[in-house]
């Protein structure tokens, strides 16, 4: 009787034995598979600076270990229409929600990265000088003319501008001109009117077309209108439409001293 005793311990041991062997292999077995698991995540192909909007094109798709995977990381799946880098990236970081912002859920965007966007986006799109893209202006401009219509615009509309003044002839005549400056400029941003406010609409502006509106305030009035929405501006298209506000861009000494002054009920753009 103690032979069999003794043989049923000596094999309750060598399978228990056998049972714990297994399940450390198991137990191993899991933890390198979980370790060596990788996912799919979204890397920096290049340095990205703060206020730059994220596009396709400036990541890559890299698969890396679920363990180094960040609990905050934008997935490959995650559209990136809207998001601006919030900090600075580098090359091979990981794209992750602490570090961009959507402008789309901002009551009120930070205008500069609103402006940065739009460089960005003409640069793409448009035959236009790189260097006046990315010397974009923001400037304000009063919303009289479109009051109406306000509620209804929103940013990333696009608008013409033209300018209405007084021109005196050689016979002493006051005649009233009307020339639109320029259209297909993005707005940035609307204000809408308040008790201590008339309101006001933020648009992106060259450096050349922001010295005609400067030059248009001058000269008199000037009216905005809202273009359709999604239509794109042509390649080639003018960035000043007028031939009269080119001619004294390029020669401020010879223009002439205004000598009729609005009404004070006619007072607009200034």
């Amino acid at each position: 009787m103690k032979k069999i005793s003794i043989k049923k311990t000596g094999f309750l041991f060598i399978f228990t034995a056998v049972i714990c062997s297994l399940l450390a292999v198991f137990f191993a077995y899991f933890s390198i598979n979980k370790i060596t698991e990788k996912v799919p995540m979204l890397v920096a192909n290049t340095n990205i600076v703060a206020g730059d909007p994220l596009l396709k094109e400036n990541f890559q798709v890299v698969n890396i270990p679920v363990s180094a995977r960040p609990k905050d990381a934008i997935l490959p799946t995650h559209e990136l229409s809207g998001l601006v880098a919030l900090k600075d990236m580098s090359k091979n970081d990981i794209l992750r929600y602490e570090n961009v912002v959507n402008l789309e859920q901002k009551e009120l965007p930070v205008l500069s990265t609103r402006l940065r966007a739009v460089a960005d986006s003409l640069t793409k799109s448009e035959t236009l000088d790189s260097e006046e893209v990315m010397n974009l202006r923001a400037a304000e401009i009063p919303i009289d003319s479109i009051i109406g219509m306000i509620s209804g615009m929103k940013e990333g509309d696009k608008i013409a501008v033209t300018s209405v003044y007084i021109e005196e002839t050689d016979a002493k005549e006051k005649i009233r001109r009307t020339e639109t400056i320029f259209d297909f400029i993005h707005v940035l941003g609307i204000k809408l009117p308040s008790d201590n406010n008339k309101g006001n609409v933020v648009i992106a502006l060259t450096q050349k077309q922001f010295e005609a509106l400067a030059l248009a305030r001058e000269k008199g009035k000037f009216y905005i209108a809202l273009m359709p929405f999604g239509l794109n501006k042509p390649e080639g298209h003018p960035e000043i439409l007028s031939d009269l506000y080119i001619q004294m861009l390029d020669n401020p000494e010879n223009l002439p001293v205004a000598e009729y002054e609005f009404s004070p009920d006619e007072e607009f753009g200034s």
